[in-house]
């Protein structure tokens, strides 16, 4: 939900399988904790409108859905299909930085 395909880009979503799976590996390494609370907190919330559950995690657990955020975010904007739908040479950014 937090960032769908897009074939006018021809980008993946977030839900991509090898994006899914660096997501997880990532959450694991570095925010395992705050990423398993996050996730529990979103859990609660009742499944019957998605737009309803959304907004009820921002409202009520604002700090959590940051978590989640940054984890995709970070993870989805390394994947070289992405990076270079953006224009941008999919490589490490050190020696010559972006």
């Amino acid at each position: 939900m937090m960032i769908p395909a897009s074939k006018a880009r021809g980008v993946p979503g977030a839900d991509d399988p090898s994006i899914m799976a660096e997501i997880v590996d990532d959450a694991n390494k570095y925010a395992a904790r705050d990423v398993h609370r996050a996730l529990s907190a979103w859990s609660i919330l009742s499944n019957a409108d998605k737009g309803a559950r959304v907004s009820a995690f921002l409202r009520d657990s604002a700090g959590d859905a940051a978590v989640l955020q940054a984890v995709v975010n970070r993870v989805y904007y390394r994947n070289d299909t992405v990076m270079g739908s953006l224009g941008i040479e999919a490589r490490a950014p050190i020696p010559k930085g972006f």
